[in-house]
């Protein structure tokens, strides 16, 4: 049996979810993107593992995601949208198994060009149907994939098995199996018959049951029983079914010999997630031993070395999780003194001694960043960095000089208009700010 839980995708191309962070994880992507072996320049398939984080220190919410490879962290999924899927990851993190989904990298330029802009995104069905409310067997049984729907039916006669599996939400997930069957009281004729946790809960059309009983047969001449992915959706007085999986004659030879038993065996599942023993995972990435690469990693920076030669590129730093660093707060936005007072305390830590711009950073988030570099937060609210009419008043005087100066000859225009192209040039590139350094809303 597994130790991973691969989670159900559309296909092996289908990602949907961005990913916030790569630009400060360049390497591990690479590691990941590399060891897929893509045919391609600038699109690469693989996989990776989901790892909640209920210790990560810079989330307010306590619902950190992280996308891995290995111990190698790629990205965090967005704060706003991590919540809404945490509650199925943290069941699978709880159950002492590894979520695992498929990840696409899109990528401009060659992989080990100095520079790239490296787009990141991982397979997720809709929040809350990931991850099916009951376990599969416990043996013998194969997975047929994720596919179009087909809607069971008879549900109505199988009301009472039903109405325990409908959650609060009104819909979830479920494992069902299909069994080819006697069907029909007077006119009998052989069907697919579904069955929930070893209960019947209603039957295929004709029509839907004749494509998926060749798949059904196959895998009972294996031994194993046919289980899919289904979706319920009730209230207290009733509830329907729908299967999601591929037709017979879609499914692969890989579909049509499948690994027995592929999913482990979950914790029951818990209405509140908080009720889920999720084990702290967090890793911090200042922490020279986490960062510190393996006998493998080095093995591998050597044959990157060698691949890109003769043009090399800058490691970049293992950056903060800024995702977390700058989640939204309800502090006030900090003066420029702070903001810069911030950039100049961690530009050492970045190439070129050159801190990415926090122009929408709030107070705390200031204090959040300095924290993480083993900085006090104190000298915020210290020497009037705190004051915006201090900052104004000091634009005043600089503007009254600049006008005087613009009187000079020549020179005094130069000067001028040199002092109003970097303002300008200041709000437009303010604009172009991406992620979590954008306009906080």
């Amino acid at each position: 049996m597994s130790t991973t839980y691969q989670l159900p995708t559309i296909n092996s191309t289908w990602c949907n979810v961005p990913i916030n962070g790569e630009y400060y994880h360049r390497d591990e992507i690479r590691k990941a993107a590399y060891a897929s072996n893509s045919e391609s320049a600038n699109e690469y398939f693989f996989k990776v593992a989901l790892v909640c984080e209920p210790d990560n220190p810079y989330s307010k919410s306590g619902k950190a995601i992280s996308v891995r490879n290995g111990n190698d962290i790629l990205g965090y999924i967005p704060s706003d949208v991590a919540k809404t899927y945490y509650p199925e990851i943290a069941r699978i993190c709880a159950s002492g198994t590894i979520a695992e989904t498929n990840a696409r990298l899109w990528i401009s330029g060659d992989l080990f060009s100095p520079d790239p802009r490296m787009d990141l995104s991982i397979a997720l069905l809709a929040p809350g149907l990931n991850v099916p409310l009951n376990n599969p067997p416990l043996d013998g049984w194969g997975l047929i994939p994720y596919g179009k729907p087909i809607q069971v039916t008879k549900e109505s006669d199988h009301f009472d098995v039903l109405q325990d599996y409908v959650p609060e939400s009104g819909k979830g997930p479920l494992f069902v199996t299909l069994h080819k069957a006697n069907l029909g009281a007077k006119n009998v004729r052989v069907g697919v018959e579904v069955r929930l946790d070893g209960e019947r809960i209603g039957e295929l059309t004709k029509v839907s049951g004749e494509k998926m009983l060749p798949a059904i047969e196959h895998l009972d001449a294996q031994g194993l029983d046919a289980v899919c992915y289904a979706t319920i959706q009730g209230s207290a007085i009733a509830a329907e079914v729908t299967l999601h999986l591929l037709r017979a004659n879609e499914m692969d030879d890989e579909s049509l010999n499948p690994e027995v038993a592929p999913l482990p065996q979950l914790v029951p599942f818990e209405p509140d997630p908080d009720d889920y023993s999720v084990p702290n995972a967090y890793i911090s990435q200042r922490d020279d031993a986490a960062i510190k690469p393996s006998p493998e990693e080095k093995s591998f920076e050597h044959q990157t070395a060698a691949y890109v030669e003769p043009v090399a590129f800058a490691t970049p730093v293992a950056g903060p999780p800024w995702e977390m660093l700058l989640s939204p707060d309800d502090s006030e936005r900090a003066t420029p003194f702070q903001r810069g007072y911030v950039r100049g305390q961690i530009g050492q830590h970045f190439p070129g001694n050159k801190a990415p711009r926090i122009d929408y950073a709030t107070v705390n988030q200031c204090a959040n960043i300095l924290r993480y570099f083993d900085k006090s937060p104190d000298p915020l609210t210290q020497q009037g960095r705190g004051s915006n009419a201090l900052w104004w008043t000091l634009m005043a005087v600089v503007f009254f000089l600049v006008a005087l100066l613009s009187n000079i000859p020549v020179i005094g225009p130069v000067i001028a208009f040199i002092w109003l192209a970097v303002i300008i040039h200041h709000f437009v590139t303010r604009r172009g700010l991406k992620g979590p350094f954008g306009k906080q809303t």
